[in-house]
């Protein structure tokens, strides 16, 4: 198993929902209001004064467990999605899981 783990700009948000949503292959994921600070942040055109004077931009994590492989499918729809307009971008990490399970 690996988790695939993304971060969007929080106004893209809705978008990923949805798009994730309509892919079979994602049983279901987790959502988090995180804040973000890189490089990239001082050129992010969605920043208000108030962020770009802290040097953070508000950003959605996305934790999404899938099997081995199946990462590639969601990584191909993303980029669909930023050639489309429909998302602006983001950032991505693919990890191995050494286990996982329901309590």
């Amino acid at each position: 198993m690996r988790c695939l783990t993304v971060l969007v700009h929080t106004d893209d948000a809705h978008e990923l929902v949805r798009m994730l949503g309509r892919l079979p292959i994602v049983n279901g994921f987790t959502l988090m209001q995180v804040e973000g600070h890189g490089t990239e942040v001082e050129k992010d055109a969605f920043m208000a004064s108030l962020d770009r004077a802290l040097g953070t931009s508000p950003r959605t994590r996305v934790d999404i467990v899938l099997a081995d492989g199946a990462e590639s499918e969601v990584i191909e729809s993303l980029n669909s999605a930023k050639t489309k307009g429909v998302i602006r971008g983001g950032y991505y990490w693919v990890a191995e899981l050494a286990k996982e399970g329901r309590i």
